[in-house]
């Protein structure tokens, strides 16, 4: 305190100061950050848990006009232009690009809808066999026999899928040909064989894979009941956690799904995301070994550098792709709305007022603000002082969100609980983490001339 006077000359009353700045920030006398089990506590007054995150009559509304309609305005122009696409013609301006943006949206719309809808599907068949695997011991090797039979199966998807992409757009790379300086001229190519087939490849190949998940989590759900004790079958959640946030975190993907939505993600967030992967991998336990090794083996220092070199070339072709197209997507946006300026807006008829609709849901969709601040209160919640995670923080993160979602499930029920957490924002988690007492005074009369004001509070056991 002698210091802190010094610095507080400008402003009043060092001691008025800090006890104010005391009373009101976390850690200090009144707020504090709740313990799991004061989160998780089974209480349903009009403070605990469940009420704040039950959805008020104003997110069933936000819900209808910020996921379902987006989501509707997304599908249908993305496969209307998939529908309309032109023919592959060299000779026509931004024709390559057009269709690199159409094609790309289409496979993109396809694999969240159909990992969406799968894992959909396996929450009510996975609630139903774990009700029955309570009932009768079910030998693992059974599942991992599943496991294997889904990956025999869906590695030859997987290679064709790459295939057929990847050699396409080596193929159109090599069809440029510069003429004249600055005419381009693009040869015939395969580009125009990315039919509906390709597509339901690509579906199959994603259906596949969220079947693998949903026994995978079956699998574990077995090995975990049978290796607990006092387990009451009344107070299991039978509903996975995990495929409900993927499901969750589907409807938030598709109903802002937009190429464009990179340009804003290389702008605001590549950089922390780069910094926390290269802060994961220098405290993983195994760099330790890894810088060992290096040190005492050059060819093998060599070898880790040549992957290095080559993983960060990768990184930086598919970020230029990316980035490609993205430019590309919203040059197109902006021709398909073209309409606006030649068309009377009472003349526009159904389509031209979708088309337009979409657009400003994809420049809406380009705000990150509400998912930067949610991942700030949880950087703050669970990051140390170097506000980076790594990879222990990052599971801590995530135990946390499945925990706080398997308990509005069983508590709030499904339906609820998908409303909620698809516009889970940062203040419903200050809201449910932090807990700060009440101001409550009342006088103690000592005698006829004095009295003294002391708190009335509860909880008086002191706080770490």
């Amino acid at each position: 305190m002698n210091y802190l006077k010094h610095l507080m000359l400008w402003d009043g009353n060092p001691q008025e100061i800090t006890d104010n700045i005391n009373e009101n920030y976390s850690g200090g006398n009144r707020v504090r950050i709740k313990k799991i089990n004061e989160i998780i506590d089974r209480d349903k007054s009009k403070n605990s848990t469940l009420m704040k995150i039950k959805p008020s009559p104003k997110k069933y509304v936000s819900f209808m006009f910020t996921i379902i309609v987006p989501i509707y305005l997304n599908v249908t122009t993305t496969v209307n232009r998939w529908i309309s696409r032109p023919e592959r013609n060299s000779e026509e301006f931004h024709n390559w690009s057009t269709l690199a943006v159409i094609y790309a949206d289409f496979a993109v719309l396809s694999t969240y809808i159909s990992i969406s809808s799968v894992c959909l599907l396996c929450i009510f068949t996975n609630n139903i066999t774990s009700r029955w695997l309570i009932n009768k011991k079910y030998d693992n090797k059974y599942f991992n026999y599943l496991l294997s039979l889904l990956l025999i199966i869906i590695f030859p998807f997987d290679a064709w899928v790459f295939y057929k992409f990847f050699s396409i757009f080596f193929e159109e790379i090599n069809n440029f040909d510069i003429v004249e300086g600055n005419q381009t001229i693009i040869s015939n190519g395969s580009f125009s064989e990315l039919n509906f087939n390709t597509y339901v490849y690509i579906s199959l190949l994603y259906i596949l894979a969220g079947m693998m998940i949903a026994v995978k989590r079956l699998r574990d759900f077995n090995i975990n009941y049978n290796s607990q004790k006092e387990i009451k079958n009344k107070d299991i959640n039978h509903y996975d956690p995990i495929l409900i946030s993927i499901v969750i975190e589907g409807l938030n993907s598709i109903s802002g799904f937009s190429l464009i939505k990179f340009i804003s993600w290389f702008r605001h967030q590549s950089v922390d995301a780069t910094l926390d992967h290269i802060h994961k991998i220098k405290t993983k336990p195994e760099s330790k070994d890894l810088k060992k090794q290096m040190d005492e083996n050059f060819v093998f220092k060599i070898y880790i550098y040549l992957c290095i070199l080559i993983t960060i070339s990768f990184y930086f072709f598919f970020a230029a792709l990316l980035f490609c197209l993205s430019i590309f997507s919203f040059i197109h946006r902006i021709k398909e709305i073209s309409f606006t300026s030649t068309i009377e807006i009472l003349d526009w008829d159904k389509y031209q007022f979708r088309s337009f609709l979409a657009f400003i849901n994809n420049i809406l969709s380009l705000d990150t603000g509400n998912e930067r601040t949610l991942k700030s209160i949880f950087m703050f919640l669970y990051t140390g002082e170097d506000a980076l995670e790594d990879n222990d923080e990052l599971k801590s993160q995530s135990n946390f969100k499945k925990l706080l979602l398997s308990y509005s499930i069983k508590e709030n029920g499904l339906i609820q609980t998908v409303i909620s957490f698809t516009q889970l924002t940062h203040k419903d988690i200050q809201r449910i983490c932090i807990y700060q007492e009440e101001n409550n005074f009342e006088s103690i009369e000592i005698d006829e001339d004095e009295s003294i004001e002391i708190e009335n509070n509860e909880d008086i056991i002191p706080r770490p």
